[in-house]
């Protein structure tokens, strides 16, 4: 089995296009070069860059938490992860996912105040929307 494949069966959300999967170590490098670059750090709020530890350790401990699940967004045609941005808010809507809140300009970047926006999916709203039995 391929690793696109293996990613496919794993797919947790699918849309026409890309489809969204539980974040990987192999996804390692690229979630580090994303965070690194200045433009991504100011919007998604982080301030610094981070180190390919501190990468690790947000991985292991986003696997481990819970309360909330992490994705990966996945190119359909080729398997590739692409980044996030605002046209990943509006994936999240179409699929389902609600804007659970916004903290209004709780982060500043390149001379500007900017919103971080929490987005969250209930259980059964998932499952009302794409008709899933059972406990997910």
């Amino acid at each position: 089995m391929t690793q696109e494949e293996s990613d496919r069966r794993a797919a947790f959300l699918i849309g026409e296009r890309v489809y969204l999967r539980p974040m990987e170590p192999e996804d390692l490098p690229l979630i580090r070069k994303w965070v690194n670059d200045p433009e991504i750090r100011g919007l998604i709020g982080e301030a610094l860059p981070s180190s390919r530890a501190s990468v690790e350790e947000h991985l292991e401990a986003i696997r481990k938490d819970r309360d909330r699940v992490w994705f990966s967004i996945v190119l359909k045609e080729d398997g590739r992860v692409v980044g996030f941005n605002q046209k990943a808010l509006r994936f999240y809507e179409k699929v389902g996912f609600k804007r659970e809140g916004v903290w209004r300009e709780s982060y500043y970047y390149n001379h500007t105040f900017h919103d971080f926006v929490m987005m969250s999916i209930l259980e059964d709203e998932f499952r009302a929307l794409h008709k899933v039995a059972g406990r997910i």
